[in-house]
């Protein structure tokens, strides 16, 4: 079958006693066992997902008429499992939840069904073994050794899964998920037939049977990847422009949900003149932006093109080699506005925790503000000056660092 694991079968005992006068067979207990997958962080059974529906007309086809005679039912046993990625916790309560919708769907398929014969269950731990056997068979998988030694040895999930997070800052941990983590996340539905008679043989089509010594041979089904699932950054900025002006600043970024984030930034410049006495720049400026990215990224970040609505809040203290200096009223009365911006972040690709963002955005201000004679300790001119600015304020070409907010993660 595709995208399924191979049929497996065992045979619990076969007796048969031949005579002279006729045969008879005594009773068989075959197995059967199918797998149903789920989409990450996900309990629902979907049925485009990973050849399911081909697995649901399997049983169908393979256990209605076995299904129609409910003492042919042996036993039948669910049990699910998680993917090793995100908290234990959240995945424990997945791989429980994956059992239950699993019952369901096979009560819904067979409402005869003796339901004192099902057993659900599910895999407390999260299926570390299920990916050393993965990443053991995968010989040609970079890192490897490196990755065996880490599932072999640590002492903790812990410690397991933040040194995978490490390797080759991050990239191994990244084509682990996205090679591998689809096959872990799955329920196996195992069925248990009594075949009592010569013709009850034919009721379970297409069986294999194999000698209880041999081991079972698994066949991971080949899937189709999943692009990674979103996850949040906070990013630290500082924008280049405002230290060549002698301004010190930082900004700090973090995603909301999908499309949408916060960025903070703040400059501060100090007592330093330009050159002359009658050149300066002094303030503190404060300018939230909310900002909307309209794609995602290739590892579904926010990131590339995006817009932003900005809060401005400053105190100022300036002078251009012109005939005044201006000040804001009483130094205490910051000018207020806002305003749009645009720009674009991207990150580079040999080490993407790093990258740069470019920023143009414009605004209106209400200012209060008074106005000195542009020389040293000069004189007021005039006091209490009320006006409405428009233009220009902010411009940023800024080196980024972004930090992975991904809490637990995604299953």
């Amino acid at each position: 079958m595709n995208n399924l694991r191979k049929t497996i079968i065992l045979i619990v005992g076969v007796l048969l006693t031949c005579s002279a006068w006729a045969q008879e067979v005594s009773p068989l207990r075959v197995e059967k066992r199918y797998t149903l997958y789920f989409r990450v962080n996900s309990d629902k059974i979907d049925e485009d997902y990973m050849g399911n529906s081909e697995t649901i007309a399997k049983m169908l086809e393979e256990l209605a008429m076995a299904l129609e005679t409910p003492e042919m039912i042996d036993s039948l046993i669910l049990k699910s499992t998680s993917s090793p990625e995100g908290s234990v916790e959240r995945n424990r309560t997945l791989a429980q939840q994956r059992s239950k919708s699993a019952r369901a769907l096979v009560e819904e398929l067979f409402p005869g069904l003796d339901r004192s014969r099902m057993k659900i269950g599910f895999q407390e731990d999260e299926d570390w073994g299920g990916l050393e056997v993965l990443v053991e068979r995968d010989t040609l998988l970079d890192g490897r050794d490196r990755i065996l030694k880490i599932l072999r040895t640590s002492s903790t999930v812990e410690e397991r899964k933040e040194k995978l997070r490490r390797l080759d800052r991050g990239r191994v941990y990244a084509n682990l998920i996205k090679k591998y983590y689809n096959d872990l996340r799955y329920c196996n539905v195992q069925v248990r037939v009594v075949l009592k008679t010569p013709e009850s043989a034919n009721l379970v089509k297409e069986v294999t049977f194999v000698a209880p010594s041999q081991p079972l041979k698994i066949v991971w089904p080949k899937a189709t990847p999943e692009p990674p699932a979103f996850h949040r950054h906070l990013t630290l900025k500082t924008n280049a422009l405002g230290w060549v002006l002698a301004g010190s600043n930082v900004a700090v970024e973090v995603d909301l949900a999908k499309h949408l984030s916060l960025s903070v930034p703040f400059y501060y410049s100090g007592g330093l003149d330009y050159f002359k006495e009658t050149i300066k720049f002094r303030g503190i400026v404060l300018q939230p932006e909310l900002r909307y990215y309209p794609k995602l990224a290739e590892d579904m970040t926010n990131s590339g093109l995006f817009v932003g609505a900005h809060f401005g809040l400053g105190w100022y203290n300036f002078a251009v080699n012109t005939d005044y200096r201006v000040q804001d009223h009483g130094g205490n009365r910051p000018a207020f506005g806002g305003g749009l911006g645009v720009g674009y972040a991207m990150k580079f690709k040999k080490n993407p925790r790093w990258g740069m963002e470019f920023v143009l955005g414009a605004g209106v201000y209400d200012v209060l503000y008074d106005t000195f004679y542009n020389e040293n300790n000069g004189p007021f001119n005039e006091k209490a000056v009320h006006d409405v600015w428009f233009g220009i304020d902010n411009a940023a070409v800024s080196f980024t660092y972004n930090f992975d907010l991904k809490k637990g993660g995604k299953k």
